[in-house]
């Protein structure tokens, strides 16, 4: 009796004959002989084109020398478009990667600056007095973006809200707020000078919550 034949196991040595991703190698070892015995060479085609996305996985996966995933290393990745939002950008899906990779570090360098908070806030409300203030409550990790409703509406604090949140710092709390009194009220009604201002309101909590006497609101 003619002994049938056997096809022996895919190895790494075989990557030779038919190009095979690690992922690839991995599920026809987990296959067995037996199946690939039965199947044939051809198998290595059929998992292989089964296996692409895996063959995606692990590139995105494996570590740098930076020692993170090489998805998440802007040198390294080959989709640097998917790391923009990390610096408050979006990227056109066209665009070459290494122009992507130069608009996310010039992006990334003014993320969170005042620079870049006041130019996102004062597009999206143009005209209206905008002020930054750091360390709210003493905390380092809040802030607030003051819009005056003397002068702005809420429809103008939402369109701030929005425009500076992809421009915010990690980590920190950025709130946009829009108090009842303008720039120009306090400094006509209640000062001229921020000392005139700072006697009259023994707190930030005082300014921010005072509200405009009638008929001094611009």
């Amino acid at each position: 009796m003619t002994s049938p034949t056997v096809t022996p196991a895919l190895t790494t040595s075989d990557a030779a004959l038919t190009p095979v991703s690690g992922f690839t190698l991995r599920v026809l070892d987990a296959l067995g002989p037996a199946l690939l015995a039965q199947a044939g060479l051809l198998l290595r085609d059929l998992v292989g084109g089964l296996c692409t996305w895996g063959d995606v996985v692990d590139a995105g996966a494996t570590a740098t020398t930076a020692g993170w995933p090489a998805v998440f290393d802007l040198d390294a990745t080959p989709w640097p478009a998917t790391l923009a939002p990390l610096a408050g950008l979006t990227v056109a899906t066209q665009t070459p990667p290494d122009t992507t990779r130069a608009l996310i570090r010039h992006h990334s360098r003014r993320r969170g600056s005042a620079e870049q908070l006041y130019a996102a806030a004062q597009e999206a409300a143009p005209g209206r007095r905008i002020d930054l203030i750091e360390r709210t409550d003493g905390d380092p990790d809040r802030a607030e973006l003051r819009l005056y409703s003397g002068e702005a509406t809420e429809a103008d604090r939402a369109a701030v809200e929005a425009a500076v949140a992809p421009h915010k710092p990690v980590g920190v709390v950025l709130t946009v707020t829009r108090v009842r009194a303008s720039y120009a009220h306090f400094t006509t009604h209640h000062g001229p000078t921020y000392t005139d201002e700072a006697t009259e309101f023994g707190s930030y909590a005082d300014l921010a919550t005072h509200v405009p006497e009638p008929g001094t609101i611009p």
